[in-house]
């Protein structure tokens, strides 16, 4: 499973990641942080499980400390 998690992610690049992904056949969870919060927070299991984990960030991010082992 691959996961990226952006803060600023535009939707056209969202959908790049998701088709790319599908394309590979390969998992992939996607958190995004902005003015409307965080959508589809990762989970702890997540981060652990994943095989790789892209961070896409320009700012502190909140709950960095999830990734802290990572």
């Amino acid at each position: 499973m691959l996961v990226l998690w952006d803060l600023h992610i535009h939707l056209w690049l969202l959908n790049h990641w998701k088709n790319a992904a599908k394309e590979l056949g390969v998992d992939i969870k996607i958190e995004t942080q902005g003015a409307d919060g965080i959508q589809n927070e990762l989970s702890r299991k997540d981060i652990e499980e994943a095989d790789a984990i892209i961070h896409a960030v320009a700012i502190t991010p909140q709950g960095i400390e999830r990734f802290d082992d990572f």
